[in-house]
Parts: C-alpha cells; structure tokens; sequence
C-alpha cells in the first residue's frame, strides 16, 4: 500500500512537472525544443551520442523504479501490467 501511494504521489508530481514544463516549452518554441535543451548538457546546440544515452539511461531508470511498486529490485508481470494500464 505504501508502494502505490509513494507511485500515485511522483505520477501526481510529474504530471505537475510535465505541465509547467509543456507551458514554458510552448512558450519559446515547443516542447521539443525544451528536451533538446535539457538533452544539450554542454549547449553545444547538439545533442550527442553520449548526451542522448545518458538521458534515456535516467529516464529508463525512474521508469523502472515506477513500475518496481514493491521495490524488491525487480519488475513482476503484475507490476508491468499495472503500470501499462495506468500510463
């Protein structure tokens, strides 16, 4: 029960997130231009390679640790599905 309050509360806070920063993206350009940014670590108005890894291995990682309801360090079909459904 803890798990899912802790995943309801950062789905909550994320989407608050996202909002603002969807607003302040449209607001000079787009969202994409916002990402590309944030992706941009040295400004170099490029993103490369090791830029864009880096970024999905973050994301790819607060993923996971949202599906991980229970936090025993892994994903069960049941977790997966759940988070499938609730996206």
């Amino acid at each position: 029960m803890k798990a899912l309050s802790i995943i309801a509360t950062s789905v909550l806070v994320s989407a608050v997130a996202m909002t603002s920063v969807q607003a302040a993206g449209m607001a000079e350009g787009g969202v994409f231009e916002l990402e590309a940014k944030v992706m941009d670590a040295n400004s170099d108005g490029k993103i490369s390679k090791d830029e864009f890894m880096k970024m999905s291995a973050k994301m790819a990682a607060k993923e996971f640790m949202m599906m991980d309801m229970n936090d025993d360090g892994s994903v069960s079909m049941e977790e997966h599905a759940f988070a499938m459904a609730n996206r």
